[in-house]
């Protein structure tokens, strides 16, 4: 499980630069095009291979065979040809591009780490039932992230009242569907670890519903990121205050993960920490942000 898992950290980084790629050079098209294509092959090869008995190895491979998808896709949809960068004006757009991969690679760092670190500090066995109860929580935030990708190009264009009613709408669509996946954790837990490992694993069902919780968190504090960015102008860099607080911010939520976890003495705390982290993380990204203003 987490060899296939580790997998998908690379595959999140390469995705992530062709996805700033497209946000930066304004294909808004091509990227709503590719999130389209990606969650139907991760949605539809999951399903098939969970219902061919491939329990959880199904799910994890539908993830990285969506992503090995979009790879070339994107690298297609991004070729510029015989376009000069100052004709394309695509300076400011670059900009805000490499900024925003910076942010969520630290997204990215902040929600991959815990399976590390609960495989150093815990037998093989409570690190494997920890590593399917945090795949399934995570699912709550790869299934809101098309909504903050849909959320920041539209953001961008768009004056300050009408950014505010998009956040509006992006939080509470995401709001659905963090409910409704939380529900379906609380009172299903069980049968979800069954269907996914094809075995009854109790501490794993216990788990669950914390790990949804901490993936909650984070869809939230993703989408504020992206809104953060959409409120900065055009002249963008990362001398700016208010991007060295966040990125900051970041790397300080970052140092208090891993210590928190790494001083846990059992998977019940190791998950309650991560909870704990989570919201650390809003609270100095939050503080940060009035301190900068």
């Amino acid at each position: 499980h987490l060899l296939l898992i580790g997998t998908l950290i690379p595959l999140s980084f390469v995705t992530a630069i062709l996805r700033g790629g497209l946000q930066g050079t304004q294909k808004f098209k091509e990227l709503g095009l590719g999130l389209i294509v990606e969650s139907f092959v991760k949605v539809s090869v999951a399903i098939s291979l969970v219902w061919f008995g491939w329990a959880l190895y199904g799910a994890i491979w539908g993830v990285i065979i969506g992503a090995l998808v979009i790879i070339p896709l994107s690298s297609k949809q991004l070729r510029l040809k015989n376009v000069s960068r100052k004709e394309a004006h695509l300076q400011a757009p670059f900009k805000k591009g490499v900024i925003t991969l910076v942010l969520m690679l630290g997204v990215v760092g902040f929600y991959s780490i815990d399976l590390l670190i609960a495989r150093l500090i815990f037998s093989e066995e409570i690190a494997g039932n920890y590593a399917l109860a945090a795949l399934l929580g995570k699912i709550i935030l790869w299934g809101a992230m098309p909504i903050g990708r849909a959320y920041l190009p539209l953001a961008v264009m768009s004056s300050q009242v009408k950014r505010k009613k998009l956040l509006i709408k992006a939080g509470l669509f995401s709001s659905f569907l963090v409910i409704t996946l939380l529900t379906i954790y609380f009172f299903f837990s069980e049968q979800l670890i069954l269907l996914f490992s094809g075995k009854d694993l109790p501490l794993a069902a216990k788990l669950l519903f914390k790990t949804g919780i901490a993936m909650s968190i984070l869809t939230f504090l993703n989408l504020y990121f992206l809104y953060l960015l959409a409120n900065i102008k055009e002249e963008i860099s990362f001398n700016q205050k208010k991007i060295k607080v966040v990125i900051c911010a970041i790397g300080i939520g970052l140092v208090s993960e891993v210590v928190l976890l790494s001083t846990a003495h059992s998977i019940e705390s190791f998950t309650t920490r991560l909870i704990i982290a989570s919201c650390a993380l809003g609270i100095y990204v939050w503080s940060g942000q009035q301190l900068a203003k």
